[in-house]
């Protein structure tokens, strides 16, 4: 394996930060949720120098530290163009859930953001990597292949996929998205890191996941 991955899990959503790191200890650091201290700690006593930001969707547990990290190691932020739209609508990147019901402040992000697109290859010091925009759970969601593991946010997890009644989710792209899914990685198989829950693989998921063994069961949901 060319990349070793960490995982930093918050308290409050249970959502996974992860660290992809390479044999000369560089890191990208995707989705910096609520604990930025103990992602920073793990950091620090891991001894990496962080290259790059990346992040799979804009809602606040993703995206909490974002500004913190991007301010701190002074690297870029990288996301979808939709994602982006979302950094400061605190409806759809729902802030708004973690203000009125946790008592957190507000994410509204004005930073520059590098802009991924669908189906295309980046390369960040040593880390190369391909991307897939699957919208539905939100507008932006981004997976990250990095050819022998894939993050894949809040789009698919072990045994189901993320909530579509969020503001700014939606049913009919998620199917889609799921059939867009099943056709590129029919034949391969890989491990699956996810936004909240366990490790996976591609081929669990498309043999057990109700939602990828056919994508109109998220009528279900």
């Amino acid at each position: 394996m060319n990349y070793k991955v960490e995982v930093i899990s918050n308290s409050i959503f249970a959502t996974n930060s992860y660290l992809i790191i390479d044999h000369q200890k560089n890191a990208l650091l995707v989705d910096p949720s609520f604990d930025p201290k103990a992602i920073e700690s793990r950091i620090a006593i891991l001894g990496l120098k962080v290259v790059g930001i990346l992040v799979t969707h804009a809602h606040q547990d993703h995206i909490f530290s974002v500004k913190y990290f991007m301010d701190l190691f002074g690297v870029p932020v990288w996301a979808s163009e939709k994602s982006k739209e979302l950094f400061s609508d605190r409806v759809r990147n729902l802030s708004f859930i973690g203000s009125e019901h946790f008592g957190l402040k507000e994410t509204i992000l004005d930073i520059p953001v590098k802009i991924l697109e669908d189906n295309r290859t980046y390369q960040i010091e040593n880390f190369i990597f391909k991307t897939g925009i699957y919208p539905g759970h939100s507008i932006g969601c981004t997976i990250f292949d990095f050819g022998e593991m894939m993050l894949t946010g809040d789009f698919i997890f072990k045994g189901t996929i993320g909530r579509i009644d969020w503001p700014g989710s939606n049913p009919e792209d998620m199917k889609n998205s799921l059939l867009l899914f099943k056709e590129r990685y029919k034949a391969i198989d890989m491990t699956i890191y996810a936004g909240h829950n366990d490790v996976t693989t591609i081929q669990i998921e498309l043999a057990t996941n109700i939602f990828l063994l056919d994508p109109s069961n998220v009528k279900l949901l």
